[in-house]
């Protein structure tokens, strides 16, 4: 039995004449008739009665045509909503943002693309950076909001840069450095560093250190912290210094400096990831990323 098969019953039994419901079907008279006779037997059951004159249900087909009206709007359904599922029309989309990366865009991303496509349910997750990459990996995630530094060595990822920011030497306001508005990250080799637990961060324990090895001393790491926002308040709490980018300004207290560092500006990058062809619906949130300003 077939869903043409099907239809082709449904349109006689609302007609009962041969000759409309060929009409309506776009096929002949001889082959509709053929179909409901096939129908027939494959099911054992006669749904019509027939005569020169008239076409009528029997009741078993009375109720086979009732059954089948109500599965075959269920089918339609499930087509359509499969349909637009494919196109991202409608569906889920699981997102995994590090929220010390992103934290004050975030609700306006979210708040645009539940107004722009209401019919796809957004699920949030924040991670580590090593979560993250894992849950892209292991497709927990349908895409990351996060840094982008290092993301080349994992394959099979898509990326689409979201801002970029400046580098900034982090001290304390009672640090002789503080009231610099920029410097050479050579006047802080002799600074004694608070880093991120390489355990923890190893991505962030990778980014200082390169760029210390980049401007020719190696970081004396006095303390190392759990979170970004426990190392600025180590900084505020003592007289080290670390490397941060400008937008953990919206984090941290007045008793902490940011300093640019010359030569590092846009150096630190916020990119949106993906799997390749994971979610149709993907494409619709990367349009709306495109549609809010990213500024820090």
């Amino acid at each position: 039995m077939t869903i043409y098969q099907i239809e082709a019953f449904l349109t006689l039994a609302s007609t009962l004449n041969y000759t409309k419901a060929s009409s309506v079907l776009h096929t002949t008279q001889p082959n509709l008739t053929k179909m409901i006779i096939n129908l027939e037997r494959e099911l054992g059951i006669t749904l019509l009665f027939r005569n020169k004159r008239d076409v009528k249900l029997t009741p078993a087909g009375r109720c086979f045509c009732e059954e089948m009206k109500r599965m075959m709007e269920h089918y339609h359904h499930s087509v359509n909503k499969a349909k637009e599922i494919d196109l991202g029309i409608s569906g889920s989309l699981d997102v995994g943002f590090l929220g010390t990366a992103l934290l004050w865009q975030l609700p306006a991303i979210v708040n645009q693309f539940r107004k722009k496509h209401p019919r796809i349910a957004l699920n949030l997750a924040d991670f580590t950076y090593q979560q993250l990459i894992k849950s892209l990996e292991d497709d927990s995630v349908d895409i990351a909001l996060m840094p982008d530094h290092a993301l080349e060595k994992i394959p099979n990822l898509l990326k689409r840069q979201i801002f970029e920011d400046d580098m900034c030497l982090v001290v304390g306001k009672n640090h002789p450095l503080a009231n610099k508005q920029s410097l050479d990250l050579s006047a802080a080799k002799d600074e004694s560093f608070v880093m991120m637990d390489p355990k923890i961060s190893q991505a962030d324990w990778n980014l200082v250190s390169n760029i210390c090895v980049e401007q020719g001393f190696i970081p004396k790491a006095a303390h190392e912290a759990n979170t970004l926002n426990g190392l600025m308040l180590m900084i505020e709490c003592g007289n080290d210094v670390s490397i941060l980018a400008k937008h953990m300004t919206h984090f941290a207290t007045e008793n902490v400096s940011f300093i640019k560092i010359n030569g590092y500006e846009n150096y630190f990058r916020v990119s949106c990831v993906w799997r390749k062809d994971v979610n149709p619906s993907i494409s619709c949130f990367l349009d709306v990323i495109e549609d809010t300003a990213m500024t820090y």
